[in-house]
C-alpha cells in the first residue's frame, strides 16, 4: 500500500500504476480502498483518485516506515549497479577529506538535489503526463563506517587469531590509520 501511495504522490495515475506494476483493476480499486480508509486519498468514480496531502511528502526516514525505506533504497541501488551505462547511473567510492571539504560537499549535493526538485515540479506542471517518466535519486554521503560495511574477520587460516590483540611484528611499527 505505501508504494501505490508513493507512486500516487509522485504524480501517477491509478492506471499508470496498474500498467508498471501488472496489477489488476480490483487489486488497484482495493489498494485505494485501503488508502482512502486511511484518509489519504479520496476516491471518485471507477479508478480515479485525488491525494489529500500536499506534497511533495517529506518522509520521516526514523518513522515504523523505515525497513521499507531502506528496502525500496537498496533495491534501487541493487538495479542501479545492474543497469549501468543503459538505464542508470552509480558512482561509488571513497576518500579521505577533512571535515570542512565534507560539508562542502553535502551542500552541493543538496543544492543539486533541491534543483532538480525544481525542474521536476516544473516539468509536471508544463509537460502532458504521458511525456513524463520517474526518475529516483538515492544520495548517501558520511564519513565511511568501514568495520558496520566491510567488517573484516580473521583470516580463514588463523587459528585462534580472535583470541588474541594484535601485536606488530617484532622490529615492525604499526601502520598509521
Amino acid at each position: 500500500m505505501l508504494f501505490i501511495f508513493v507512486m500516487l504522490s509522485e504524480k501517477f495515475t491509478p492506471e499508470g500504476v496498474m500498467r508498471s506494476q501488472g496489477l489488476s483493476e480490483a487489486s488497484m480499486f482495493l489498494y485505494l480502498r485501503d488508502l482512502e480508509a486511511l484518509g489519504l486519498v479520496a476516491l471518485g468514480s471507477g479508478l480515479s483518485a485525488r491525494l489529500l496531502v500536499d506534497t511533495p511528502i517529506q518522509w520521516n526516514f526514523e518513522g515504523p516506515l523505515r525497513p521499507l525505506f531502506e528496502m525500496t533504497n537498496k533495491n534501487f541501488i541493487g538495479w542501479a549497479i545492474t543497469h549501468l551505462e543503459r538505464e542508470a547511473t552509480f558512482v561509488s567510492f571513497s576518500r579521505r577529506m577533512r571535515p570542512e571539504t565534507a560539508e562542502m560537499v553535502k551542500r552541493e549535493a543538496e543544492e543539486l538535489a533541491e534543483r532538480a526538485k525544481l525542474l521536476a515540479h516544473h516539468d509536471q506542471h508544463t509537460t502532458p503526463e504521458d511525456g513524463l517518466t520517474g526518475y529516483k535519486w538515492t544520495f548517501a554521503f558520511g564519513a565511511t563506517p568501514f568495520p558496520a560495511i566491510m567488517p573484516i574477520g580473521p583470516h580463514p587460516r588463523d587459528a585462534g587469531a580472535s583470541d588474541r590483540p594484535t601485536a606488530p611484528a617484532k622490529g615492525r611499527r604499526p601502520l598509521p590509520a
